[in-house]
């Protein structure tokens, strides 16, 4: 090669992460009320667009625990390419959770929303200068309010899970356990392998 591959290329234009990014990128998280994990102490916090990102592709793709997303910020790709190679640790991407729950909760709403408007194969849209989502008007693809209150409990769904995994967690590895010990099958180790 000629020149080194870059980590842009290694993700598909139609791919999940990248209708996440453009979802997120296109919110404004001050018109949202999103908390930042601001500390008087320490280094300063990510960026709330990245935490969004990060969790909201992760639970898309049915993960629900901080400790494996911040595992996955060092090992796949589309996570890597997500976060722009930055690894929150798990308790920073819980904290971000917790205190942004209401707001999520809309979000993932939102987002479970658009993936039904675009019938989650995502080959309706297209990645131009804007997003374009071509529409299907058959009553299956209407969204009714029955539907949005069939969403709005997905959310709630989710985002309980993600609460209950963390605490399980927490309980078996303990509140100091390192969040890249646990391995994806779900096996306690050392960041070192093992």
């Amino acid at each position: 090669m000629l020149f080194p591959p870059q980590l842009d290329e290694w993700i598909p234009q139609n791919h999940p992460a990248r209708v996440v990014d453009l979802f997120v990128d296109s919110l404004d998280m001050a018109a949202l009320g999103i908390r930042e994990n601001n500390q008087e102490t320490g280094r300063p916090s990510y960026d709330p667009k990245l935490m969004m990102k990060l969790l909201l592709y992760g639970y898309s793709q049915g993960e629900r625990s901080s400790r494996k997303l911040e595992r996955l910020t060092y090992e796949n790709t589309a996570y890597i390419w997500l976060t722009g190679n930055l690894h929150p640790d798990y308790r920073t991407i819980a904290r971000f959770r917790q205190q942004n729950i209401s707001v999520m909760r809309e979000l993932l709403k939102k987002t479970l929303e658009f993936y039904q408007a675009v019938d989650v194969a995502l080959a309706e849209v297209v990645f131009a200068d804007g997003t374009k989502v071509f529409a299907n008007a058959s009553d299956d693809a209407t969204i009714t309010e029955e539907k949005i209150r069939g969403l709005e409990e997905v959310a709630s769904r989710i985002l309980k899970e993600a609460e209950d995994v963390d605490k399980d967690e927490d309980r078996r590895v303990g509140e100091k356990g390192i969040g890249t010990g646990i391995c994806l099958s779900g096996r306690i180790g050392s960041s070192k392998g093992g």
